[in-house]
């Protein structure tokens, strides 16, 4: 509820009464007092608009003035609405911020709970931090404006919506230990930009979670656009853009095990000043994907760069790149320009063409394959190496667990 003629509502919720168990609204109410840095939260129902009416409950209606004088404060004191502290509402009452709201302390959406933002703008202050250890959904075209940092935990999935925008000021950034869903349009992408004409922000940072997902995704101005460190499943870049980055446009580095953890079909790299694609220690499936005129000539950056990782290309064009096309370095480093699949490699165009240095260099006995080799990659559960056998077989995602991901190569 309100109170007609001058007070609003920051935020609300319907949840069960404490006394009668029937349902009222409840308000989330904030006030800062910036002359003695004081913050006053409130929670309030049927109680607070007793406060506010003059009737038996009082002696005479000084407390009623107090009362709409400290509610107007509270709603006047500011020009936007601002939020501080911990989100407690489940999927079924999700709190939901349809309004513009400003976020000038740390924000934490506690394990389990649920929070909705609905086609509106939430800007992050300087200092202040975005937890999210439950689940963030944004369901509308919302705009996050993030001067300090947003957190997805090892508990916390955050999830956006098509047309939805990020902007970051310099020095910010997006880390994910838990999952991110950005599942765009072709109409109506996503995109996760810097604030303003100049400077970078610090990229989108996968750590330990996943998989996360990525589709129809603009990621542009960043330092790295997309670094992935020792994330699980098989993530999904699709048909998005990474652009204009100051470092790498993507970066992968997982374990020397690791299988399949990320796939880039359909996308843009380019023009960023580091490589457009890093993979070290990881396995990456890249299919009809653009990679062009990323790295910088003096400093040795190419189109891709492996350091003892294994890539399978498919019917993708790498072009006027800095250095090379592809740069190959490392014992277990391996390209193979046709594409992985449960047939093995199946027929592919690839385009290598106009790169400044060179379009392919192999170096430290890596190695390239073009054509006709088969990869099996399979599932050893302790009974047998030998592909096939006992214990042994081929399979397209991972392994269960206690199994090992084992690699034969044969011509």
């Amino acid at each position: 509820y309100t109170v007609p003629g001058f007070l609003d509502t920051l935020s609300q919720a319907w949840v069960f009464g404490a006394d009668s168990g029937s349902t009222d609204l409840v308000q989330m109410v904030y006030y800062e007092d910036t002359s003695s840095n004081a913050r006053v939260f409130a929670e309030g129902c049927s109680g607070w608009g007793n406060a506010l009416t003059v009737n038996g409950n009082h002696d005479n209606d000084t407390d009623v003035a107090k009362m709409k004088t400290i509610t107007d404060n509270i709603f006047s004191h500011f020009s936007g609405k601002k939020y501080i502290g911990n989100v407690y509402t489940v999927f079924e009452n999700a709190l939901k911020w349809e309004t513009p709201i400003e976020l000038d302390g740390n924000v934490n959406i506690l394990v389990g709970k649920y929070h909705k933002i609905s086609s509106t703008t939430v800007s992050i202050d300087s200092g202040s931090t975005l937890c999210i250890n439950g689940t963030l959904e944004m369901i509308g075209a919302d705009t996050i404006n993030c001067n300090g940092s947003i957190i997805v935990s090892s508990t916390g999935k955050l999830i956006v919506s098509p047309g939805s925008i990020f902007k970051f000021a310099n020095g910010s950034s997006l880390l994910v230990n838990g999952k991110l869903l950005a599942n765009g349009t072709s109409s109506s992408r996503i995109t996760f930009t810097r604030a303003g004409e100049s400077g970078t922000w610090n990229g989108i940072t996968f750590s330990g979670g996943g998989p996360d997902t990525l589709k129809y995704c603009n990621i542009q101005y960043a330092t790295t656009g997309l670094s992935f460190t020792n994330t699980t499943g098989v993530s999904l870049i699709d048909n998005d853009t990474i652009a204009h980055c100051s470092q790498d446009g993507i970066y992968l580095s997982h374990t020397s095990s690791a299988i399949l953890r990320t796939k880039i079909q359909y996308s843009a790299i380019q023009n960023n000043a580091g490589h457009g694609l890093n993979l070290n220690s990881t396995l990456a499936h890249i299919a009809q994907t653009r990679i062009t005129n990323n790295g910088t000539t003096d400093l040795g950056y190419s189109g891709i760069y492996l350091a003892n990782a294994k890539m399978y290309l498919w019917d993708s064009r790498v072009s006027d790149n800095k250095n090379f096309g592809i740069y190959i370095s490392g014992s277990t480093a391996y390209a193979w320009l046709r594409p992985y699949g449960a047939g093995g490699t199946l027929p592919g165009h690839n385009t290598l063409n106009q790169n400044i240095n060179g379009e392919l260099y192999v170096t430290n006995s890596g190695g390239a394959f073009l054509g006709g080799r088969v990869t099996y990659v399979y599932c050893d559960c302790g009974n047998s190496e030998q592909k096939g056998g006992v214990g042994g077989y081929i399979f397209s995602v991972e392994c269960p667990p206690d199994c090992y991901a084992i690699d034969i190569t044969e011509d």
